[in-house]
Protein backbone atom coordinates (compact mmCIF):
# COMPACT_ATOMS: atom_id res chain seq x y z
CA UNK A 1 0.00 0.00 0.00
CA UNK A 2 1.38 3.30 -1.25
CA UNK A 3 1.33 6.65 0.54
CA UNK A 4 0.44 9.25 -1.09
CA UNK A 5 -1.13 10.72 -4.52
CA UNK A 6 -1.64 7.57 -5.64
CA UNK A 7 -2.95 6.53 -2.62
CA UNK A 8 -6.22 4.46 -2.83
CA UNK A 9 -8.24 2.98 0.22
CA UNK A 10 -9.33 -0.76 -0.05
CA UNK A 11 -12.32 -2.05 -1.15
CA UNK A 12 -13.11 1.89 -3.11
CA UNK A 13 -14.23 1.84 -6.58
CA UNK A 14 -12.50 3.97 -9.27
CA UNK A 15 -15.74 6.13 -9.53
CA UNK A 16 -15.05 6.98 -5.95
CA UNK A 17 -11.87 7.27 -6.16
CA UNK A 18 -12.24 9.98 -9.45
CA UNK A 19 -15.13 11.66 -8.05
CA UNK A 20 -12.58 12.67 -4.85
CA UNK A 21 -9.67 13.55 -6.57
CA UNK A 22 -11.78 16.16 -8.69
CA UNK A 23 -13.37 17.30 -5.31
CA UNK A 24 -10.14 17.78 -2.90
CA UNK A 25 -9.28 20.81 -2.66
CA UNK A 26 -11.96 22.57 -4.01
CA UNK A 27 -13.49 23.80 -1.09
CA UNK A 28 -16.36 25.51 -2.81
CA UNK A 29 -19.54 24.27 -4.48
CA UNK A 30 -19.54 24.66 -8.08
CA UNK A 31 -22.76 26.41 -8.96
CA UNK A 32 -25.92 23.87 -10.76
CA UNK A 33 -26.42 24.34 -14.54
CA UNK A 34 -27.90 27.88 -15.27
CA UNK A 35 -27.57 28.90 -11.68
CA UNK A 36 -26.55 32.40 -10.94
CA UNK A 37 -23.26 32.92 -8.72
CA UNK A 38 -22.76 36.01 -6.66
CA UNK A 39 -19.08 36.99 -5.98
CA UNK A 40 -20.06 37.72 -2.09
CA UNK A 41 -15.95 39.35 -1.29
CA UNK A 42 -16.33 42.60 0.35
CA UNK A 43 -19.40 42.37 1.81
CA UNK A 44 -18.92 41.90 5.43
CA UNK A 45 -16.87 45.10 4.88
CA UNK A 46 -19.52 46.64 3.60
CA UNK A 47 -21.70 45.85 6.36
CA UNK A 48 -19.26 46.69 8.94
CA UNK A 49 -18.71 50.06 7.77
CA UNK A 50 -22.75 50.60 7.77
CA UNK A 51 -22.79 49.49 11.29
CA UNK A 52 -20.16 51.60 12.30
CA UNK A 53 -21.69 54.54 10.72
CA UNK A 54 -25.21 54.30 12.52
CA UNK A 55 -23.19 53.86 15.61
CA UNK A 56 -21.45 57.09 15.04
CA UNK A 57 -24.63 58.76 14.54
CA UNK A 58 -26.24 57.23 17.58
CA UNK A 59 -23.53 58.11 19.18
CA UNK A 60 -23.63 62.31 17.98
CA UNK A 61 -27.24 62.05 18.74
CA UNK A 62 -27.08 61.20 22.16
CA UNK A 63 -23.93 63.68 22.94
CA UNK A 64 -25.96 66.33 21.64
CA UNK A 65 -29.36 66.00 23.27
CA UNK A 66 -27.06 65.22 26.65
CA UNK A 67 -25.25 68.76 26.17
CA UNK A 68 -28.69 70.60 25.10
CA UNK A 69 -30.50 68.80 28.20
CA UNK A 70 -27.24 70.09 29.87
CA UNK A 71 -27.98 73.61 28.92
CA UNK A 72 -30.89 73.57 30.10
CA UNK A 73 -30.55 73.06 33.64
CA UNK A 74 -28.06 75.65 33.48
CA UNK A 75 -30.66 77.80 32.01
CA UNK A 76 -32.85 76.32 34.91
CA UNK A 77 -30.40 77.60 37.66
CA UNK A 78 -29.79 80.77 36.29
CA UNK A 79 -33.12 81.67 36.37
CA UNK A 80 -33.87 80.74 39.64
CA UNK A 81 -30.71 82.23 40.96
CA UNK A 82 -31.50 85.60 39.31
CA UNK A 83 -35.39 85.57 40.76
CA UNK A 84 -34.09 85.27 43.85
CA UNK A 85 -31.19 87.56 43.82
CA UNK A 86 -33.70 90.19 42.76
CA UNK A 87 -36.24 88.89 45.68
CA UNK A 88 -33.56 89.48 48.33
CA UNK A 89 -32.56 93.10 46.69
CA UNK A 90 -36.37 94.19 46.37
CA UNK A 91 -36.65 93.43 49.91
CA UNK A 92 -33.33 95.35 50.86
CA UNK A 93 -34.94 98.18 49.01
CA UNK A 94 -32.31 97.99 46.09
CA UNK A 95 -33.63 97.38 41.85
CA UNK A 96 -34.91 94.06 41.51
CA UNK A 97 -33.85 94.02 37.92
CA UNK A 98 -30.27 95.71 38.03
CA UNK A 99 -29.14 92.34 40.72
CA UNK A 100 -31.09 90.17 38.93
CA UNK A 101 -28.96 91.28 35.81
CA UNK A 102 -25.90 90.81 37.54
CA UNK A 103 -26.75 87.46 38.75
CA UNK A 104 -27.69 86.14 35.22
CA UNK A 105 -24.80 87.63 33.49
CA UNK A 106 -22.46 85.88 36.77
CA UNK A 107 -24.11 82.65 35.67
CA UNK A 108 -23.31 83.20 31.82
CA UNK A 109 -27.17 83.52 30.72
CA UNK A 110 -29.07 86.91 29.43
CA UNK A 111 -32.08 88.37 30.88
CA UNK A 112 -34.37 88.56 28.28
CA UNK A 113 -37.10 89.47 30.95
CA UNK A 114 -37.81 91.13 34.27
CA UNK A 115 -41.42 91.66 36.04
CA UNK A 116 -41.62 92.88 39.77
CA UNK A 117 -45.39 93.00 41.09
CA UNK A 118 -45.67 94.32 44.52
CA UNK A 119 -48.13 95.73 46.80
CA UNK A 120 -48.02 96.75 50.27
CA UNK A 121 -47.19 93.27 52.29
CA UNK A 122 -46.43 91.05 48.70
CA UNK A 123 -44.00 91.14 46.13
CA UNK A 124 -43.26 88.62 43.13
CA UNK A 125 -39.79 88.80 41.12
CA UNK A 126 -40.16 87.31 37.56
CA UNK A 127 -37.43 86.57 35.30
CA UNK A 128 -37.02 85.22 31.84
CA UNK A 129 -32.92 84.16 30.78
CA UNK A 130 -31.67 82.89 27.80
CA UNK A 131 -28.76 80.77 27.35
CA UNK A 132 -26.60 79.72 24.39
CA UNK A 133 -27.18 75.87 22.91
CA UNK A 134 -24.04 73.93 22.55
CA UNK A 135 -23.20 72.62 20.14
CA UNK A 136 -25.34 74.74 17.74
CA UNK A 137 -27.14 72.87 14.52
CA UNK A 138 -28.10 74.64 11.82
CA UNK A 139 -32.06 73.40 12.14
CA UNK A 140 -32.24 73.20 15.61
CA UNK A 141 -32.85 75.72 17.99
CA UNK A 142 -29.87 78.42 19.10
CA UNK A 143 -31.00 79.43 22.99
CA UNK A 144 -33.21 77.91 25.62
CA UNK A 145 -35.30 80.30 27.70
CA UNK A 146 -36.53 79.58 31.25
CA UNK A 147 -38.66 81.80 33.33
CA UNK A 148 -38.49 81.43 37.34
CA UNK A 149 -40.60 84.09 39.74
CA UNK A 150 -39.30 84.36 43.43
CA UNK A 151 -40.42 87.40 46.33
CA UNK A 152 -42.62 86.83 49.61
CA UNK A 153 -46.09 86.20 49.86
CA UNK A 154 -47.78 86.64 52.92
Amino acid sequence: MKWGRSWKSPGCSDQVEARYRQTRGNHRRKPEAGAVQRDQRGSGTVLTATVMLVLVLAAAVAFTLASWAACLHRASNAADLAALAGAAAHQAGHSACAQANGSATANHAVITGCQVQSNSVDFLVRVSVSVPLRPQLPFGPATVSVTSQAGAVG
